[in-house]
């Protein structure tokens, strides 16, 4: 599989992964990627400059997780902070010291829950995280000031089958979707910014995997799942912080979760594993344009496609092949094609 992946313009960056990675920016512009190990264990790598060649692969605090998948948010003073569900089925999390800086240790922020976490970052530079809970219901907690402390659990009802993704509107206002319990799209949304939620409400079809989600150039949200049938189906905003489009299929709905890419341009750019395992990709040919057609990127993977965006605006995916290695590939200038 190496030699495959190599061929098809795939390297190597690392070995021994569980999942595919979560990735986040420091301040200074260098991606960051952290590892679920096979045993269970969390390790991370860099980029040395921004756009630029990678560390090698180290521990970072002494978590075993082997339940939840790790998910990357950014403070409004650069730091990141990493959100997991423990083998306890707590939330856990680890912060960084100073931006660009060494890391924090481990410490739970409790809960019991069943999903991976979701973030949103509110009007303010405040993150806010949601997860389900073992009654099905989304609970969420928020942080008491930018860069701060976090709240308590607090319940926004429904009964949830997937994990979420929250939004942002033009308007500010964060909007959550998720799989209710017949798989159908739902969504709840704050009635104004920094106020209450609207309630579930659903937007129909059925689906086999959870929601993803882009920004067009106009800040509507943009909607990706995959549905029974196995294509890939589209939901988008009519105008910025309004209604919703029907479903529109995309056709090659692949295996596993979908990933969702902005161009430098503004165009979206949409990845998925297909059932050869290669990843593939379609984009929007113009900004909040038509599509391409499916094109394969090649390589042979176990996990899902990760996309991160880098300083220069070049995209760039990771992967992890059937192997446990994690394999990347970037495109060679803003905008264009793949090395």
């Amino acid at each position: 599989m190496q030699n495959y992946a190599y061929q098809q313009g795939w390297q190597s960056l690392g070995r021994n992964l569980a999942v595919s990675p979560a990735v986040g920016r420091n301040q200074d512009g260098r991606l960051e990627l952290f590892l679920q190990t096979y045993d269970g264990s969390v390790e991370h790598i860099w980029q040395n400059t921004p756009g630029g060649g990678w560390s090698g692969q180290f521990p970072l605090g002494n978590m075993s997780m082997n339940n939840g998948r790790i998910v990357a948010g950014q403070n409004q003073d650069g730091r990141l902070e990493l959100f997991v569900r423990g083998n306890d089925n707590a939330l856990w999390h680890l912060y960084q010291t100073a931006p660009n800086n060494g890391w924090s240790n481990w410490e739970s922020l409790g809960g019991t829950f069943l999903s991976d976490p979701a973030l949103g970052l509110l009007h303010d530079g405040r993150m806010e995280l949601f997860l389900i809970g073992t009654d099905h219901g989304v609970y969420h907690s928020w942080q008491n000031t930018p860069n701060g402390g976090w709240s308590g659990w607090y319940g926004l009802g429904g009964y949830i089958i997937s994990n979420l993704v929250i939004g942002r509107n033009a308007d500010n206002r964060l909007e959550a979707f998720a799989l209710g319990s017949d798989n159908s799209l739902v969504h709840n949304w704050q009635v104004a910014v920094g106020a209450g939620w609207s309630g579930w409400q659903g937007m129909g079809g059925s689906y086999v995997t959870p929601p993803v989600l882009g920004y067009s150039p106009d800040s509507r949200i943009e909607l990706f799942l995959r549905a029974t049938d196995g294509t890939m189906h589209h939901h988008y905003q009519v105008a910025p912080n309004g209604g919703w489009s029907g479903a529109t299929s995309r056709g090659h709905g692949g295996d596993g979760n979908i990933a969702v890419g902005r161009n430098h341009d503004g165009r979206l750019e949409v990845f998925v594993r297909g059932q050869d395992r290669s990843f593939w990709h379609m984009y929007q040919t113009v900004p909040s344009g038509p599509w391409s057609g499916w094109e394969s990127l090649g390589g042979n993977f176990a996990g899902d496609p990760v996309v991160a965006l880098n300083q220069d605006g070049r995209m760039e995916i990771f992967g992890m092949g059937q192997d446990r290695e994690l394999y990347h590939r970037w495109q060679t200038s803003p905008g264009a094609g793949w090395n």
